[in-house]
């Protein structure tokens, strides 16, 4: 075993946890660090470079963590070894909600999807979709149970989309769309009410499953509350992609 966490784990809304590689490793340390208490269990994915360590974060979303619950059972699940469990100390943090990111921790809202209903051609299968506020931005993530690169985001192959409304009953005034792909290479990205590329967008991969836009919130207007409609979608060409073809909703007040 290559893979060890230390203690404690903090818990603020999310459990965060320092992951080692042993410097002995012949390679990356792979998988996945599963995070055990009464109400459910969440995993993160790592890879570590042998001899490094990282920070690692996991967000459950749709389970909270009671005030007197003192430990947590990680679950080490190294790819191609059998999984170990380990107790460790679980802190509570307290977090702030701010739409702005005035400082503090911007709540999360998360949804889960099932396995294997992609559909189709679609190379990007959701596991799950994130959503909040930091820092003046709209942050959207989508999260796959396979890998995200480059490559399977090609403007040829699939991509991430959502429609972003400021009231529940679509029209030309409250939707905007949003888009991310790889055009020869480079990240694309959509925004707003125009199928051009908006150079406000802050895109990235912040892990080899995910893929991030961090969109100005000048871009909605003065929204009071956001209904977030997040999709993986299948390039069907020319210059056109099945919308919706994996797709799950988010709805949250702006505070």
């Amino acid at each position: 075993m290559f893979i060890t966490v230390d203690n404690p784990v903090v818990w603020d809304g999310m459990f965060h946890a320092t992951v080692h590689c042993a410097a002995s490793a012949p390679a990356p340390c792979t998988g996945d660090v599963d995070f055990r208490v009464k109400g459910g269990d969440q995993p993160a994915v790592v890879r570590i470079a042998p001899g490094k360590s990282e920070k690692v974060a996991a967000d459950p979303g749709d389970f909270s963590v009671g005030k007197t619950e003192t430990t947590v059972v990680v679950r080490i699940e190294p790819t191609g070894e059998p999984s170990v469990d380990v107790t460790r100390r679980l802190v509570h943090r307290a977090y702030e909600n701010s739409a702005v990111g005035n400082g503090g921790m911007s709540i999360r809202h998360v949804v889960h999807d099932k396995r294997g209903d992609a559909g189709g051609s679609n190379v990007l299968d959701l596991r799950v979709v994130h959503a909040w506020i930091h820092r003046g931005r709209l942050v959207l993530r989508w999260t796959c149970w396979g890998t995200v690169t480059p490559a399977k985001m090609d403007h040829d192959s699939s991509n991430f989309a959502a429609s972003v409304r400021t009231n529940r009953n679509q029209n030309n005034n409250t939707d905007y769309n949003v888009g991310f792909f790889y055009w020869h290479g480079h990240p694309f990205a959509q925004a707003g009410r125009t199928q051009f590329g908006n150079p406000n967008v802050r895109t990235s991969l912040p892990d080899r499953h995910s893929a991030q836009v961090a969109i100005p919130l000048s871009t909605f207007g003065h929204p009071k509350r956001f209904y977030i409609f997040m999709y993986s979608n299948p390039y069907v060409g020319p210059h056109s992609w099945s919308d919706g073809a994996d797709r799950e909703e988010i709805y949250f007040p702006v505070k």
